[in-house]
């Protein structure tokens, strides 16, 4: 059986189910986004059962007698939720399970059901109301929006939860039909995330990305862990090369390579992975570390530009490089600065994309962003960066 914080709660829900019929409040909570049996339920491992359908039968039904309580009502809510996914017995065999958007599909004999019984949720996203979203849009143009998308927050839906993400909750508070995102940031990392109002201009800034330094620009600020001037370190130990060796304060660019794989963390090496022991794809990962100022002790926060766009990339290389990023549990949670000293606990991970600039399509004009003073610009020099 799943354990609840309030009864209370669950056999309010199973009242106006009985009162108003599993259609009024499949809508209602869609409308309210209130999901009060998830709500109520205690944290704990993801739960995902697999249902092949031996009989036709309403979806919603099938669903509720998989369930332990077979309570229709929170079969409602997993399906308003996003956490159910329908592969119809007539769809192309390799064809995958496609998240289920209405309650009033009819399961046939040897269709498939893959329900998340216990969603991860995303408590700084469902904490904020529309106003606390709307105040984080520093850019509102025609075709997009810059948002300072907050940490806890993944930008897409995620697996089991369609409802707590950045754009869903965008579109909610500015009362729109649908944004897209072309780019994304980690669920801890904060910052600049542009959200698109058109699909065509969704289509265009993934162009400019593909462009590559000549079209966009992104900055990011990590603070690491470091005994040592980072840059010296970074050209001492022969992890980072110089980009202009005649500069006093060089700017340090950075390259490894990352495995191909959905998992998390992702696998980073120095070099790329030759003869038998390539096992799957690798792709290159760049970095440069532009800027670096002493924050504390053994602490210093970097200015770091992003040449190529990988997941958990700027975690990844930095991290590979002896410069943990304070706060990252995922990849330097067991990292040591030295014998004896483990690396400090952040209760967020302290890396910000603070700074966004890109090349308008068809055009020679530069939008630049940034949280500085959460400015836009426009500037209009050409083939030259902002």
């Amino acid at each position: 059986m799943l354990r609840f914080r309030h009864a209370k709660w669950a056999n309010d829900v199973l009242i106006q189910y009985s009162r108003i019929g599993p259609t009024l409040l499949y809508k209602r909570l869609f409308a309210t986004r209130q999901f009060p049996i998830l709500d109520a339920q205690l944290p704990g491992p993801c739960k995902t059962l697999h249902v092949t359908v031996d009989r036709p039968a309403p979806a919603l039904q099938i669903i509720a007698d998989a369930l332990p309580d077979r309570s229709i009502a929170f079969a409602e809510e997993l399906v308003a939720f996003g956490a159910v996914y329908h592969k119809a017995v007539s769809s192309e065999k390799l064809m995958r399970p496609k998240r289920m958007l209405s309650v009033h599909t009819a399961a046939a004999t040897g269709d498939y059901f893959r329900i998340h019984t216990a969603p991860r949720r995303f408590p700084a996203a469902r904490s904020r109301k529309s106003n606390e979203w709307r105040a984080l849009v520093i850019a509102d143009e025609v075709d997009y929006i810059v948002v300072n998308k907050p940490p806890g927050v993944p930008v897409h839906a995620s697996v089991d939860n369609a409802h707590e993400n950045l754009t869903k909750c965008m579109v909610d508070a500015l009362g729109l039909s649908k944004l897209w995102a072309p780019h994304r940031l980690d669920i801890d990392t904060h910052g600049l995330v542009t959200l698109c109002k058109t699909r065509q201009f969704a289509a265009d800034f993934q162009n400019i990305m593909r462009g590559g330094p000549e079209c966009i620009r992104k900055l990011y600020r990590a603070t690491v862990h470091c005994k040592q001037s980072p840059i010296q370190k970074l050209l001492a130990s022969g992890a980072g090369h110089p980009v202009d060796v005649a500069d006093p304060s060089p700017t340090v660019e950075l390259l490894h390579w990352q495995q191909i794989d959905g998992r998390a963390p992702k696998i980073f090496t120095e070099s790329m992975p030759t003869g038998d022991e390539v096992v799957s794809g690798w792709r290159d990962c760049k970095l440069r570390v532009v800027h670096e100022v002493q924050s504390g002790e053994h602490l210093w926060n970097l200015t770091i530009e992003l040449l190529t766009g990988r997941t958990h990339q700027i975690r990844g290389q930095l991290h590979l490089a002896g410069l943990p990023i304070k706060g990252d549990r995922m990849y330097c949670a067991e990292r040591r600065l030295d014998e004896g000293n483990t690396m400090r606990e952040s209760p967020q991970l302290c890396l910000q994309a603070h700074h966004l600039a890109f090349k308008l399509p068809q055009k020679t004009e530069w939008r630049s962003y940034s949280l500085d003073d959460c400015r836009s610009t426009i500037s209009t020099g050409g083939d030259d960066d902002p």
